[in-house]
């Protein structure tokens, strides 16, 4: 007799989603009234707004998943909005563009003198959907490198990031954006 698979649940290598506990371990980093709320099917949103939000919890070497949308204006403002992963809330680090220049990097590395230096890597085509259309996004940490993968087509990388961990930030740019299914798979 065969047994059942094992649950989802269950399953040591799942990806736990991020936000199943009802924002109860996110901070949101800006002032005044909220643009952020978490919907029934667990979808992060943001009002169009600049601001951003993050998991009360540092990350190291892993792969961060998760879809994102723009929502649709009659404007023709860009789309802006990014994810970072930096070691403190106010300092540098990496930052993911997911909406104009889609899928570039741009990083900060510290150089010979006091000052970070900063680079940015940018796909050679466009990797995001239109606004409106979910997009899937995978930035992968591993020590002091980043790659990014928007709807599996690879965008920028960088190797010289200045953090090996810290917070990750979703940001909003002034365009209203969702964010859903924010799973984190730590290396071993």
């Amino acid at each position: 007799m065969l047994a059942d698979p094992p649950a989802a649940s269950q399953d040591p290598s799942a990806s736990p989603d991020l936000l199943t506990h009802n924002l109860k371990d996110w901070s949101r980093l800006g002032d005044g009234p909220t643009p952020w709320r978490l919907t029934a099917d667990l979808t992060l949103v943001c009002a169009a707004a600049t601001d951003a939000y993050a998991p009360d919890r540092e990350f190291g070497d892993g792969t961060l998943r998760f879809e994102y949308r723009f929502i649709p204006t009659d404007g023709k403002a860009p789309y802006k909005a990014s994810v970072s992963v930096r070691r403190r809330l106010e300092g540098t680090g990496c930052r993911v563009a997911l909406g104009e220049g889609c899928g570039t990097v741009t990083g900060s590395a510290q150089g010979a003198s006091d000052r970070p230096l900063e680079a940015e890597s940018r796909p050679a085509v466009e990797l995001a959907r239109e606004p409106g259309q979910w997009n899937l996004a995978k930035v992968q940490l591993k020590g002091r490198s980043v790659r990014v993968y928007i709807n599996g087509r690879p965008g920028g990388s960088f190797d010289r990031c200045d953090t090996t961990g810290g917070l990750i930030v979703f940001e909003s740019a002034g365009s209203a954006v969702e964010f859903r299914q924010i799973t984190w798979r730590a290396e071993r």
